[in-house]
């Protein structure tokens, strides 16, 4: 059916559920425990205020981007995915937990909440943006740096990624490895135990021009498009 959440108080989703007419995100959270807030592929959420404080779930129709407008009690921390490369109506999760890594490699510079990623059977390439709330940033902003668990110890992957510290954003390309995910000062020497691995080369399989992310927008917007083949375009906006 049909979600709107308007309720600065939130509410709690007591099954896992899946939206089929639209969701509409107005106003508080929607706790979602340990279930998951499915929507299907078309669905486009709106979201004007609040977020999902838990796990949501998109299916992609089609390759481009979807955002996750996902939170905890630290503030909005939405996710935006542009599947790259996959098999058309896979689906994706994303979970945000409040509070650093249980295994993180320094609580006192890295964000003060982590999500899961768990991308769905046939969902193999993708391009992420993290938004983070100002309030959950410790260490230096300026160098934060997005991470991948490897899930041994404290030892994390350092992504190559693009740091917008007006946008709270970090943006990471052509990711094919998903599991838990944080933002840190980046400084490998002393914070990442692991070892750095490189970033696969991803091209997209067809031409696509994906969903403007955040939507509404003020002052500025991402529109992601993917060219399997070196080419000249013009954008027109």
């Amino acid at each position: 059916g049909k979600l709107t959440v308007n309720n600065t108080a939130g509410f709690t989703l007591l099954q896992s559920t899946t939206v089929t007419q639209g969701l509409t995100l107005t106003a508080g959270p929607l706790f979602t425990g340990p279930n998951t807030l499915a929507v299907s592929a078309q669905v486009v959420p709106v979201r004007t205020g609040g977020y999902v404080d838990g796990a949501l779930q998109q299916q992609f129709n089609a390759l481009g981007s979807k955002f996750f407008d996902v939170g905890t009690s630290g503030g909005y921390a939405g996710v935006g995915v542009t599947m790259l490369n996959g098999t058309i109506g896979a689906k994706f999760t994303v979970r945000s937990v409040q509070g650093a890594h249980p295994n993180t490699f320094d609580a006192t510079k890295t964000l003060q909440s982590y999500w899961t990623l768990t991308p769905g059977a046939g969902f193999t390439g993708a391009g992420l943006v993290f938004r983070y709330p100002q309030a959950g940033v410790r260490g230096n902003e300026a160098k934060y740096g997005a991470y991948r668990y490897t899930g041994s110890g404290t030892n994390w992957t350092a992504l190559t990624c693009k740091v917008d510290t007006v946008a709270n954003a970090v943006i990471v390309d052509n990711v094919t490895s998903f599991s838990d995910w944080t933002l840190g000062e980046s400084n490998a020497s002393t914070l990442v135990t692991g070892v750095n691995e490189p970033v696969a080369e991803t091209v997209p399989a067809s031409f696509f021009v994906g969903q403007n992310y955040p939507n509404p927008f003020n002052p500025s917007t991402t529109i992601t498009f993917g060219l399997p083949k070196d080419s000249y375009v013009t954008v027109k906006v």
